[in-house]
């Protein structure tokens, strides 16, 4: 069994050390982020499998998908149905695997407030992700050598055969994405929590290659979808963007208007200038960091016991108190504007690139004549909204 691990060191440069053994992270599809406590564990325990190369790759790409689960739903209490187990698994072992996660301190499952585990056909197991896995920083990257399986595509609606071949296609130059990634981190002093995370959204790319729309949203995910901009950076392919500064806030004034209620003058002026997260970033709360918080506790859900909300109330008392009557009508308001984005994106399609994506809020193409064509095509699209958006083009 051939497997290379490489420590971790958020202070430094870690390709100075690890040349000869980081050759390999471009050419294997099979490249993960864990701890090297988990890893030193796996290597000599007896595994559900007489195969270790599989199982550890079997558990690694499984703690992949619950990195990335946790990061989406902001939650460390996890639905894991086990039809969702047996993909990473098998029907036959995957409860070995649960058991030994267990043991292991990674995740337990736990009761829901009924005093009841699961309920067949209604209810999936839930499992609690335990901080001494989630909060472990000796982190390690591991490079498994590649087997003879063929990649698996899956699409599950009818798109652009382009955007098609782009995401079956696409790849980003890992060595380069790592050191921009794990300089990220420091020089925004996030944890090692957060390293791991971005880094196994990285390294997903490669293990698994899809595009799906949502199940409650007409929103499009893909392999890319979850990838951070420092990644993005990397693509091997040259690529342009556009990316909408502030596109659900912005929507959201759009909405509040059609639906007879109130907002700020000056919230509709920041939105439209790009300058709505500015107002709540501070030396202890990153652009990054203020957006999750804005959306956990303002448009997706409403705290208004946490210091961002208060923060919201005050600079923008009409538009919360808007917001508070929605939440208390039960609309969901992140389907409402998540759907309304959508309209725009999922139609948003470049005449002369060969090559094209989508994410929530941007759109990556590599013909530059396509430029000033989908910018006029999403300021129509607010016009028509009644508002002004501001936009931001890389190269």
């Amino acid at each position: 069994m051939e497997i290379e691990i490489i420590p971790i060191d958020i202070t430094k440069n870690i390709f100075d050390e690890y040349h000869e053994e980081l050759l390999k992270l471009q050419k294997s599809k099979y490249c993960y982020v864990s701890n090297i406590d988990l890893i030193s564990e796996l290597l000599i325990r007896e595994l559900p499998i007489q195969n270790k190369r599989l199982a550890i790759k079997n558990i690694l790409s499984f703690l992949t998908y619950i990195d990335t689960e946790i990061k989406i739903k902001d939650t460390t209490l996890l639905n894991i149905s086990s039809s969702k187990l047996i993909e990473f698994f098998s029907r036959d072992t995957y409860k070995e695997y649960m058991n030994l996660l267990e043991e292991l301190l990674i995740l337990s499952d736990v009761p829901y407030d009924n005093g009841k585990f699961f309920v067949k056909g209604e209810l999936s197991k839930q499992y609690r992700v335990h901080n001494s896995y989630i909060n472990n920083d000796n982190l390690c990257m591991v490079i498994l050598e590649n087997d003879r399986a063929k990649d698996k595509f899956i699409c599950n609606i009818d798109i652009d055969n382009r955007f098609r071949t782009t995401i079956m296609n696409l790849d980003i130059d890992m060595k380069s994405a790592v050191i921009a990634e794990i300089d990220y981190c420091r020089e925004n002093n996030l944890t090692s929590n957060n390293l791991r995370i971005r880094l196994s959204r990285l390294f997903y790319t490669r293990m698994k290659r899809y595009i799906k729309k949502g199940s409650n949203v007409d929103r499009i995910y893909h392999s890319f979808t979850n990838v951070s901009k420092v990644s993005r950076r990397h693509l091997t392919t040259k690529m342009y963007n556009i990316d909408i500064v502030n596109s659900q806030p912005l929507m959201l004034i759009s909405y509040l208007s059609k639906e007879g209620f109130d907002y700020d003058e000056n919230y509709k002026k920041d939105c439209e200038n790009g300058s709505f997260y500015d107002n709540f970033i501070t030396k202890d709360i990153s652009r990054d960091d203020v957006k999750v918080q804005l959306y956990k506790s303002i448009f997706f859900s409403f705290n208004k016991n946490l210091i961002i909300n208060k923060k919201f109330k005050e600079l923008y008392p009409i538009t919360w108190q808007s917001l508070s009557k929605i939440k208390d009508s039960n609309i969901s308001l992140a389907s409402r504007l998540q759907n309304l984005e959508s309209e725009l994106f999922n139609n948003l399609i470049p005449k002369k690139s060969k090559e094209y994506f989508t994410l929530f809020d941007a759109i990556y193409f590599n013909n530059i004549n396509d430029i000033v064509t989908l910018n006029k095509n999403i300021h129509n699209f607010f016009n028509n909204l009644g508002v002004n958006v501001t936009t931001k083009i890389e190269y």
